[in-house]
Parts: structure tokens; sequence; C-alpha cells
């Protein structure tokens, strides 16, 4: 089921299969501009069943018919407002259309040889980290990506190796996702794989970073305000002992949140569960609308834990500790002096 957003600026129709961000900064999916509108405001995704709409914790709210709304399902033509009843008014219109979705592969107009990469900025002065997100990386015959300054996308991340992996076009006009044997894989859609066909709106993920393959290239998928945590009807149990039930809560990007409570009420069980260690018994945890137990192999890359207990070891210097991690978790291509820098 396709869905025709339409607002003031603009209109434009979005399929299943990914979720769409909609806020006013240049990185999310759909930009409307509006004094009240945050930088990335809602998210759409599509359930399998009808649509759905999640405010990403807005400054001044979405309203539906007077009231500040935090998700609800868009199942008939209607009318939102991002920021209030004066905001910005957002008409969203689900297509139920008749016939079936074709099956067969979009055909591409092959790239020329000597098309180049082109890198466009989208924000000024926005600190970069391991991979610069703001920017799209156009879509070529061949995509270099690793940690090498000599790729296409480079990722100067320690975990991702120098040549690591190649967005290439194949026999039948689409595009191929190939891991060149990297330490630490490639992964589409949260699954690793060696060699796959990329579609529109697949997530490619290497190393700590995550971009969205479209018909363009290769674009940031998210704002830049980060991601939500979500768990839906989460069931934990051990034998006939139920550890956690019926547990649902929405953590909104760059937020902080204690989770308090009497020994024995479960508070490690749950961290244990939004941090992927251990798998619930019913429900989800997802993590910017990704299920983290089925897409754990790239998810666990963008978790960080410091553990309760020290896991040093504690005849080792705090120098010689760190050494030894980097030599564990760095590829085997990673020279020595690299590592010693990491460190320092």
């Amino acid at each position: 089921m396709k869905l025709l957003i339409d607002w003031d600026g603009g209109s434009t129709v979005v399929n299943p299969g990914k979720p769409f961000t909609i806020g006013r900064d240049k990185s999310a999916d759909i930009q409307v501009m509006g004094s009240k509108v945050s930088r990335t405001h809602l998210r759409l995704e599509f359930d399998g069943n009808h649509w759905n709409a999640i405010d990403l914790d807005s400054s001044n709210g979405t309203f539906l018919n007077g009231k500040a709304v935090r998700e609800f399902a868009i199942t008939e033509l209607i009318s939102i407002f991002l920021g209030g009843d004066n905001g910005q008014e957002i008409r969203l219109h689900p297509l139920e259309l008749g016939k079936k979705k074709s099956k067969e592969p979009l055909k591409k107009a092959p790239i020329q040889k000597g098309d180049r990469t082109l890198v466009a900025s989208v924000l000024e002065n926005y600190p970069a980290s391991y991979d610069d997100q703001t920017s799209r990386i156009r879509l070529q015959q061949r995509i270099r990506i690793g940690r090498d300054a000599a790729n296409d996308w480079q990722i100067e991340d320690l975990t991702v190796s120098r040549f690591h992996a190649e967005v290439v076009q194949n026999d039948s006009g689409g595009f191929d996702l190939v891991d060149l044997r990297s330490s630490n894989g490639s992964f589409i859609n949260g699954q690793q794989v060696k060699r796959r066909e990329i579609e529109i709106g697949d997530l490619i993920s290497i190393g700590g970073a995550t971009r969205r393959f479209t018909s363009d290239g290769l674009d940031s998928p998210v704002g830049i305000d980060g991601v939500d945590v979500v768990a839906k009807d989460l069931h934990f149990s051990v034998g006939d002992r139920q550890l956690l039930k019926d547990i649902n809560f929405h953590l909104g990007p760059r937020s902080l949140t204690a989770i308090v409570g009497p020994s024995g009420a479960g508070k490690s069980t749950l961290l244990n569960a939004i941090t992927g260690r251990t798998t619930p018994t019913e429900g989800q945890i997802l993590i910017g609308g990704r299920d983290l137990h089925k897409e754990f192999g790239d998810l666990r890359q963008r978790i960080g834990l410091v553990p309760q207990a020290d896991i040093l070891h504690t005849r080792l210097t705090v120098k010689q500790a760190l050494n030894y991690g980097a030599a564990l978790r760095f590829p085997s291509e990673t020279s020595k002096a690299e590592r010693q820098a990491r460190v320092e």
C-alpha cells in the first residue's frame, strides 16, 4: 500500500518497505519547512497492514483532531498538524492499488564509466565522526567502500577493512553489495551478506556506518538527531517464571532514561533485552524502527554498554588492556602503529 503525503510545499508518494522521516532538516527523507517543525519530527512506517505515524519527541508535538498524539495508524485520508493547530498541515492518504506489484527487477540504464562519484555536503559545520552521513554518494557502476582514502565511501573506523566492500552494477542492470572478505562483515537490512542484490530502500551497514540505497545513490537513513528505542509487548520467561510481562515504552533520540526498582524487579533482565544480550520470549525491541534481535549482527556495533562489574584484566595496565582489546577487535590488516594511535 502506497502513501500519498501532501503539504503546502509539495507532495510525494512513498512505498512500503522502509521508514520515512519528516522534518525541516535536509537529511530528512521528506523535508517540510515551518517554525514549529522539528529537524526530525515524524516517522512513517508500514507494518504489513497499514501505515503508522510516530512522533519523534518533537519540540512542539504532532496534532490530530486537535489533540497531541505520539503514535497513530493511518487507515484513511487524514490531516495532521506539526507543531499545533496553527502549525504545518500534512495530509496523509493511503492508496489502495488494484493490481499486484510486478516482480520484474527494475532496469536501470548503464552508468558511464567516466561518471565519477560526487559527494555534495548538505550541512555545514556539523562535526563528522566515522562517516559524514550528511552527504550523499552518487550512484556509479562501482562504489568502493572501506577505510582507505582511495575508496569512494571512506569510513575512518578501524573495525572497517581498508577495502571492505563494493556496490557494483550487475548484468541485469541492478546493483549488488559485494563483501571483499572483510574482517567484520557487510550487512543489508541487518543481515550479513557475501554478495546480494540491493533493492531501493535497503540499508547498507559497514562497521558503525549505515546508508540507504536509493535510485540516486547512498543517502543518510535518519536525521542527525539520532534514533529512538521502542519496546513492544515485551515478555521474558525462564521456565515457568515470568521475569518481564507486557513491557511497552518509547525512548526518544538523545534522551536519558533511568530504570528504577527494587532488587529482583527485572531491571537487569530488561537492560539485557534492550542491549541484545538476551532474546525476549515475546515482543520486539526496535532501534530506529529496526528489530534489534533480528538484525543484531549489525546493530550490536551501535550499542555501547558499561557493565556494573569491572571487565578489565586487573594485572594489566590500562594501556596493555586497551592494546589487547584492539588486537582482538580490529582487522588483522591493521598495523601496530594504527592500534597504538587509537589507544593513545
